[in-house]
């Protein structure tokens, strides 16, 4: 099976906040929760559902 056609897509992140209140683990530090999108809209490309063309045939 080959990969499909490669596309460039732009993250947008949303907003940003500490994972367990900014908890440091040991040989990593902290962690964040990342509220995101990616996509390139004005090519057709989305990872979100709510733009996303509805499959033929439905």
């Amino acid at each position: 099976m080959s990969p499909g056609p490669q596309r460039t897509v732009r993250p947008e992140v949303h907003a940003r906040e500490p994972l367990t209140e900014g908890h440091r683990f040991p040989g990593t530090g902290t962690y964040e929760v990342l509220t995101s999108t990616a996509g390139a809209p004005e090519r057709g490309v989305s990872t979100d559902p709510g733009e996303a063309p509805a499959p033929a045939g439905l």
